[in-house]
């Protein structure tokens, strides 16, 4: 199955949409016009991780190559999703519930953002202009990271692919991030997070 999808060639990736403040960074793809380079992508980080689907941006001359290798691997793939999803890009209401969603996740942001706020006192926030993640640091006065995560696991409250590294450094040169909290907010329910951070206070 193949769709002229220009909207692929311009986009840098499927997280533009739901990118709340800075211009994201374009892609090899649009700086070279697409021209002898093959550009792929997931949907299920902007769709849902249940839709375990991606994208393959290829230059005409490459395409028959391609659908070759396609159809010697591809048996078994969900086709009916792949139909639907192509239909959604053709029609235009991909881009219409990528919007929708970049606007659901801005709230849910605001929301977690105020919660920590509310919570720990002023906050110093990095990582924020791209849904689904967000990153901050956490506050001196309530230890380190790791112990901190431990006993909110055991409350049970998971900051869900949490990365924090305590105690590492970073190879680029960083200074040491002890203290960062890196997490999804993407299947937290907007409602459910003010009961969350409250649950936190027994924790202090």
């Amino acid at each position: 199955m193949t769709r002229n999808c220009l909207k692929c060639e311009k986009s840098a990736s499927m997280y533009d949409l739901l990118s709340f403040e800075k211009k994201p960074l374009p892609s090899l793809l649009s700086l070279t016009g697409g021209r002898n380079l093959l550009h792929a992508g997931l949907f299920a980080p902007c769709l849902g991780g249940g839709l375990m689907l991606g994208y393959l941006v290829v230059p005409w001359a490459f395409l028959p190559a391609v659908l070759e290798a396609k159809l010697l691997t591809g048996n078994g793939l969900p086709w009916l999703e792949q139909e639907a999803l192509a239909r959604m890009v053709d029609s235009g209401e991909l881009d219409n519930a990528l919007r929708r969603t970049r606007v659901v996740m801005m709230r849910r942001r605001e929301v977690f953002m105020a919660s920590l706020e509310r919570f720990f006192g002023r906050m110093e926030f990095c990582g924020t202009e791209h849904a689904p993640r967000l990153s901050w640091f956490l506050p001196g006065a309530f230890g380190k990271v790791d112990a901190f995560l431990a006993s909110a696991e055991k409350a049970g409250i998971r900051f869900p692919g949490n990365y924090a590294a305590a105690g590492t450094r970073s190879r680029s040169g960083l200074p040491e991030l002890h203290n960062l909290v890196s997490h999804g907010y993407g299947e937290l329910a907007e409602e459910d997070i003010p009961a969350l951070f409250s649950r936190l206070t027994n924790l202090t």
